[in-house]
């Protein structure tokens, strides 16, 4: 719907439905449910106007890709929250020390060891640099980064997940993987080229041996 500006809820929700605000490309400011305890998968994918969000100690589950493709949004999570944190304007899944969404304006705190599934998809910086404590990628986390130029990645990274960096844009043509890597799944570098000091290039999905 892309009249839909301003959602506020006043009753009581405890699930925010799969989808439900996806490509609400005007959408601007909500206001969630009090009690509220998921949010559902792509629930604000591509809703690229939505400036800020408030997010409740009560929720415990935030779906992949929620929040995919705002990159313009402020987080604020409640302090109490004792699952998820906005350090750095980013979502992160403190048990696991994923990172679950980051913004363009996002600062990723060095201690993330996981970049999670579309955790940074439509960003529209042109370097990304991944902490250097990150031992694995997610599926499509870099999905329609299409301004991307470079992305370094540390020495200690073990995974790359599904389609993590296909569709990243025209701009972007190689990137150099370090020696730790140990597991690339299916069209992980799609279309890119790939260096690696044990072998020079590997130009399609297939693993870097």
């Amino acid at each position: 719907n892309d009249s839909l500006r301003n959602v506020t809820f006043e009753g009581s929700l405890e699930k925010l439905p799969d989808n439900i605000f996806k490509e609400c490309k005007n959408l601007e400011k909500i206001i969630l449910p009090k009690n509220l305890k998921e949010i559902g998968e792509s629930a604000f994918y591509e809703c690229d106007e939505l400036r800020e969000i408030e997010i409740a100690a009560s929720v415990n589950s935030i779906g992949v890709a929620a929040f995919g493709g705002c990159n313009k949004i402020n987080i604020r999570i409640d302090e109490n929250n004792e699952i998820y944190s906005d350090e750095g304007n980013c979502i992160i899944h403190k048990p696991t020390k994923t990172l679950v969404h980051a913004s363009d304006s996002s600062v990723i705190p060095a201690y993330i060891t996981k970049i999670g599934q579309f955790a940074v998809t439509g960003l529209t910086l042109e370097t990304f640099k991944v902490p250097e404590n990150v031992v694995e990628i997610g599926e499509n986390a870099f999905e329609n980064c299409n301004n991307m130029k470079d992305i370094y990645l540390p020495e200690g990274l073990k995974k790359i997940g599904y389609g993590a960096f296909s569709g990243i844009g025209e701009s972007f043509t190689s990137l150099t993987v370090p020696d730790s890597l140990e597991e690339v799944d299916e069209f992980g570098f799609a279309l890119c080229t790939v260096y690696t000091s044990r072998q020079p290039h590997v130009k399609d999905g297939s693993v870097a041996g």
